[in-house]
Parts: structure tokens; C-alpha cells; sequence
């Protein structure tokens, strides 16, 4: 883990290079170059895949035969599970994108969209650790299956083999469904760095977050089951009533959405 986590820091210049290069402005930065930041890679649950079975969007924190949506919804639904067993196909992108520019969400780096109903909640989560003196930007939101394919891509001629240790492959990523953000402040000098985790921010998140219906997505002490380090500065939107199930299971993102079993079959 230890040579993962130094290329992960080392990564950040170079990705930073890749995010100025494409967007056509920054905001916020008070003159600062746009952030670095590294590409999340998505979870790998161990369990064989199954098919989706028709149903309703039911619930139930612990069992895995709660019945599930039809698959031509399956990506839209807050359980779905992303990884590398369980790819997003290449045309898939939430219909209800919206700017957090817009909705006045604290920014860096450029605008971002995230999906309409996780937007209101996200607004609600910075407000609040605002106002308890807690810095909290969002560096990245939504990216598209090409946007992926372009930064796994320009990893992939960096590191070969090992860009899945920084990068995720396209399909793969959290990303991709609209719903997953990635937190900084001035504490690591607005990047993505391990760091964070270490920041006041970050402790708040860790014991808030779920009460907006965010969820960390590479928590610590699950990095053997999801193949990533852990991740303190990113976070899902699954909304509150599921992430209060997952926070009172004591399973990680990644557990609990394996047991309710709902495939990206959109």
C-alpha cells in the first residue's frame, strides 16, 4: 500500500496538468491555479454477479432478496453497485444533471453537476459545516464515460499497468452516475490529498455526512475489498433514509450495496 499511496500523491501533478488543459476557467481559485486531483477507482465486490430481477425500489438494509428495479432503471437507483465486475455502459449519464454553480454550492476549480436530487442535500452538508467553522469545496462532481476514458487513458501512458491504482478505467468510476463528489479545502491547499483525512473537515464529514445522505465511498480499513486506499475527500449521494441504513449496519458503501444486489443493467 505504501507504493500505491506515493503514487497517488506523485499523480496529482500530472493530473492537475490534465484538468487545466480541458476546462475553460476557474472560479473561486483568488488568482490559484486549478487543484490537482487524482481519478477515483471504483469498488470490486468479490460475490459472482447476478442478474436484476424485476420489482420495486424497495429498501431493506440487510437483505439481499429485496426485490429490485426493472434493469432499464437500475442505473438510475441510489443502490445501484459500480466496479470493476460491475461497469456502467459508455451511454449512460443521468437525464437531471444540474450546475452547483447555479444552486451556489462552494466550488473549485470550475463548475460541476451533480443530479438534481442530490444538489439540495449537498447545499444543506457544506452550509451546515460552515456554519461549525468547517471549509468544505467540491473539486469534482459528474464525469462522463468519456471523460473517464480520457483520464484513464493519459494514466495508463504514465503508469502501464498500475494506472488503476490512480485512475479508474471507464465504466468504472463513481463518477459517472452523477451522484458522487470530491471534497478539498485550504488545509491541503484545495487538492485531493491523503491529508484530508487528517483535517477537522474531514472528521465532521466522517460524523455528518450520512445525515444528508452522503456516504464515503472508500472508507477506511475496506481497502482490501475494494482495491483502493482509502479515499477521505469523496463521497456518494444515496439519499438519507439509505444512508441511515448503511451507517447503522456498521457495512461499508461497498458491503451494503453487494447484499442489495442491484446491477448497472441500464
Amino acid at each position: 500500500m505504501a507504493a500505491a499511496f506515493a503514487l497517488v500523491c506523485v499523480s496529482a501533478v500530472a493530473y492537475g496538468l490534465l484538468v487545466a488543459t480541458n476546462r475553460p476557467e476557474t472560479l473561486g481559485s483568488e488568482g490559484r491555479p486549478p487543484p490537482t486531483e487524482t481519478a477515483p477507482v471504483s469498488s470490486e465486490d468479490s460475490t459472482p454477479e447476478e442478474p436484476a430481477k424485476e420489482g420495486t425500489n424497495d429498501t431493506h438494509a440487510t437483505n439481499p432478496t429485496a426485490p429490485l428495479p426493472p434493469p432499464g432503471e437500475s442505473c438510475d437507483d441510489p443502490r445501484v453497485l459500480v466496479g470493476k465486475r460491475h461497469a456502467l455502459p459508455p451511454d449512460y449519464a443521468p437525464s437531471d444533471l444540474a450546475s452547483l454553480m447555479a444552486y451556489g454550492v462552494p466550488i473549485y476549480g470550475g463548475d460541476h453537476l451533480l443530479r438534481e436530487d442530490a444538489v439540495e442535500p449537498l447545499s444543506g452538508l457544506v452550509s451546515e459545516a460552515a456554519s461549525e467553522g468547517h471549509e468544505l469545496l467540491v473539486i469534482s462532481a459528474f464525469r462522463s464515460y468519456a471523460d473517464q476514458q480520457n483520464n484513464f487513458a493519459h494514466f495508463t501512458g504514465i503508469y502501464g499497468d498500475d494506472a488503476e491504482i490512480v485512475s479508474a478505467p471507464p465504466g468504472q468510476s463513481q463518477h459517472q452516475l452523477g451522484t458522487t463528489i470530491d471534497f478539498t479545502n485550504a488545509e491541503v491547499n484545495y487538492e485531493l490529498l491523503p491529508a484530508f483525512g487528517e483535517t477537522d473537515a474531514s472528521k465532521w464529514l466522517e460524523a455528518n455526512a450520512w445525515k444528508h445522505g452522503f456516504i464515503i465511498t472508500y472508507p477506511d480499513g475496506d481497502e482490501q475489498g475494494t482495491g483502493r486506499q482509502w479515499e477521505p475527500w469523496e463521497y456518494r449521494h444515496v439519499g438519507e433514509e439509505l444512508a441511515g441504513q448503511i451507517h447503522e449496519s456498521d457495512m461499508s458503501l461497498r458491503e451494503f450495496l453487494t447484499e442489495e444486489g442491484v446491477r448497472p443493467l441500464c
